[in-house]
């Protein structure tokens, strides 16, 4: 069985449940290899990105599929300049999420740096904040490894690695604002 790019298997059951080609179809559900925990829950989906034309900043919306409720966490809940560009689930639940500095259309960036922070599943609150790789004006991908390490891209060309293990409740700040 082929390993994917960290080392880890593949979800298992996509052979199975897709009908033997290895692909995933729509409306099926992929499982966890055993012993391992399943990376999301299965009843929320999460959509993050930019605000409105000339904003900057961005929320997070939390769907509740088995209630039928949408919560938005808005850009005064989260890092006010920053827009929502990458998100990873944690083992326990929590997330790890991934920013962007870039405004949206005809938006004038004001923070300094993206960075990544831990939101706390439960509370809907940032518990640690950090700037993996100062400068960056983005965090394009995030992935939570079979070691509970959280393996990040930025563009360029950089890969960053984060222990959240060690950070809860860090008061790091992330992506100042802009002075110059």
């Amino acid at each position: 069985r082929s390993r994917g790019p960290l080392g880890h298997e593949p979800l298992r059951g996509a052979e199975e449940e897709a009908g033997g080609d290895g692909e995933a179809h729509v409306g099926e559900r992929l499982h966890a290899a055993e012993g391992e925990e399943e990376p999301l829950d299965g009843e929320h989906v999460l959509v993050g990105g930019n605000p409105a034309r000339g904003l900057v900043g961005g929320g997070l919306l939390i769907y509740d599929i088995p209630h039928g409720r949408a919560t938005v966490l808005g850009r005064d809940d989260l890092i006010r300049a920053q827009g929502v560009m990458a998100l990873t689930a944690l083992p326990g639940g929590d997330l790890v999420v991934g920013t962007t500095i870039e405004a949206a259309t005809g938006g004038t960036t004001t923070a300094a740096e993206a960075c990544v922070y831990r939101l706390d599943w439960a509370s809907r609150r940032i518990t640690a904040r950090w700037t993996p790789v100062g400068g960056l004006r983005s965090i394009a991908d995030l992935v939570t490894g079979p070691d509970g390490m959280v393996y990040g891209l930025a563009p360029p060309n950089r890969l960053f690695v984060i222990q959240p293990q060690y950070a809860r409740g860090s008061n790091t700040d992330c992506g100042g604002l802009r002075t110059a």
